[in-house]
């Protein structure tokens, strides 16, 4: 499967984070740019932050659709998070062996961290919770836009897509990655989602057709990458729909680590749904969830293997 400039959903498809700068404002919060190139913009300094604008809005003691929350996102920021983490649940050891990093030391100090967020002291607002939060039910996008022009969170994991979504609300917004695990990785990383476009080139076509068609992809990537990638990148994105300058600044370091993570493309064994999942039922046991799923897992991954 290849994928790149021909496709632009592939750009459009890449995590991002986005801010609400009214609430940092009205909360006296640090600059999150500056953060971001200082490198200590990390899961316990996005924890901190989200936490401070938690908000009983209309006082009836509940945290519902209406409240301010730290963080709004769906059930895709935990693996999300988990990739930008470089924790990853699947891990490509060679051509042939991959290897499953949930019971790692590593992983399972990240999971904790992104369970405390998506489950501790009302920081997140979950849109795939309907019922829970009593959202109102509609259109995605209308809802989506909704809590940001109403200031409802502080952070909002969602692609770059996003962007173009709330290219009509008027409450300002900045972006910026997702933040690292600590202050010692060395990059922030941005995973794809799964449902970015590809282009597969099947294993019955015949040499001769191979050639053409190796030709033809070769020709199509060149001219995207000087031509579409300067129309959709610079243009749109940098020029008509971030707001600032910064915004700019943080889309150049985005694009430049993103990443298109196993756990999105393949989730052997269904173990990605499973440790989402986990983590909505506030449980940070991966020592249990992989006794459970080790054998259908394992047996997932050696039938995707390339045979002899």
């Amino acid at each position: 499967y290849l994928t790149g400039d021909i496709h632009l959903y592939a750009n459009d498809a890449t995590h991002i984070v986005l801010f609400n700068k009214k609430n940092i404002e009205d909360y006296g919060l640090e600059n999150v740019y500056d953060i971001v190139k200082d490198g200590t913009w990390t899961l316990d300094k996005f924890e901190e932050m989200a936490r401070v604008v938690i908000s009983d809005v209309n006082g009836d003691g509940e945290f519902l659709w209406g409240d301010r929350f730290g963080l709004q996102c769906a059930n895709y920021a935990i693996p999300a998070l988990l990739s930008a983490s470089e924790s990853p649940i699947f891990e490509k050891k060679s051509e042939t062996e991959i290897e499953c990093k949930i019971t790692s030391e590593k992983f399972i100090s990240v999971i904790e961290k992104i369970n405390q967020i998506m489950n501790s002291d009302n920081i997140t607002l979950n849109m795939e919770d309907a019922a829970k939060f009593k959202i109102p039910t509609g259109e995605f996008s209308h809802e989506w836009t909704t809590a940001m022009q109403n200031n409802q969170a502080l952070f909002m994991i969602g692609v770059v897509d996003y962007i173009n979504m709330f290219s009509n609300v008027d409450s300002d917004f900045g972006i910026i990655p997702l933040p690292k695990y600590d202050e010692n990785q060395e990059n922030y990383m941005s995973p794809v989602m799964a449902d970015a476009m590809g282009l597969c080139v099947p294993i019955t076509l015949s040499d001769e057709d191979s050639e053409k068609v190796g030709f033809i992809l070769e020709v199509m990537a060149a001219e995207s990458s000087d031509e579409l990638k300067k129309a959709y990148y610079d243009i749109t994105l940098q020029r008509k729909k971030a707001r600032d300058e910064e915004s700019a600044e943080m889309l150049d370091i985005i694009f430049a680590s993103r990443s298109y993570p196993l756990d999105f493309v393949y989730n052997w064994g269904n173990l990605t749904t499973s440790v989402i999942n986990s983590v909505k039922k506030d449980s940070s046991d991966m020592a249990s969830l992989w006794a459970k799923n080790e054998k259908l897992t394992m047996k997932a991954i050696e039938k995707s293997m390339p045979q002899n």
